[in-house]
């Protein structure tokens, strides 16, 4: 998801002169009714966009992820750029954005629906705009629910009980709609990889910061950590000492000749100063 993430052409939204925010879609009370699958979930989501089409006479542009809520409940986090004038219904965003999902989700209980109408949505801006270079963004959605680094969040990625029974699964739990990857390929010899492989991995390490517990993450991958126990013997006394060793490996490096990948602001100007230094 990272990856791919990084690959996407934001140039339609960021250059749309729209603030970027964070939507979050959620489910009423009784989420069960109306989302006893992930595809029921999914099938809101395209009647969504479409709705959105119709409104506002353009596709809607964004990347999406799936999580739960501690009750079980599903609820979609989008990064988008919400429109700034009003649609076809003269309603602001906001107005619309709400009384569409609550008439798309469609509780058949009148007082849930009332209540998702008031409070099924959000807009956040200022999450939005915390992750509107490409490198936050591209791992905003994989540090958001890390218990690693924000604490245990863990349950958000619990699928719920109903949704593990035979042909309800939740599907995928990200993905992308209306934009395009913006990559370019470029073939080395293999003593040329090699060389920028290192380069690549010692930068990764240069850009390394601490946190406030001391523990050391590269703000360019995505840190795994692993402990181990260590025991050691003491040849002349006979004491045996044991101790914990915590190691870090990164997601985005695959061993190996596969290589691996590294965040940044500006692939082109990165390319650019990485190919200078293996030529």
């Amino acid at each position: 998801m990272c990856r791919i993430f990084a690959e996407l052409d934001y140039g339609p939204l960021v250059e749309s002169g729209r603030v970027p925010a964070m939507v979050t879609l959620t489910y009423p009370g009784n989420w069960e009714v109306v989302a006893p699958d992930g595809a029921s979930v999914k099938r809101h989501m395209v009647l969504w966009r479409k709705r959105f089409q119709r409104e506002y006479g353009e596709p809607a542009l964004y990347i999406w992820k799936l999580e739960f809520q501690r009750r079980g409940a599903p609820h979609i986090h989008l990064w988008t750029a919400p429109p700034i004038s009003p649609g076809r219904s003269g309603r602001g965003f906001a107005q619309w954005l709400s009384e569409t999902w609550a008439q798309i989700v469609d509780h058949p209980d009148p007082e849930q629906k009332a209540r998702h109408r008031l409070a099924g949505t959000a807009i956040d801006v200022r999450n939005g705009l915390k992750a509107c270079d490409p490198k936050r963004l591209a791992i905003y959605f994989t540090k958001h629910s890390s218990p690693n680094l924000h604490g245990d969040k863990e349950y958000q990625h619990i699928v719920p009980e109903l949704w593990r029974r035979p042909g309800r699964g939740p599907g995928r739990f990200w993905g992308v709609y209306g934009l395009k990857k913006a990559i370019a390929v470029a073939e080395v010899e293999q003593n040329a990889y090699l060389a920028a492989r290192r380069i690549v991995r010692r930068w990764s390490r240069s850009q390394a910061v601490y946190s406030d517990s001391g523990r050391r993450f590269p703000t360019a991958v995505v840190p795994r950590t692993s402990t181990r126990l260590v025991t050691r013997i003491d040849r002349d006394t006979g004491i045996v000492a044991h101790r914990r060793v915590r190691r870090r490996r990164t997601l985005c490096d695959q061993g190996g000749l596969a290589g691996g990948y590294a965040l940044v602001n500006d692939g082109p100007a990165f390319a650019v100063q990485l190919a200078r230094a293996i030529t």
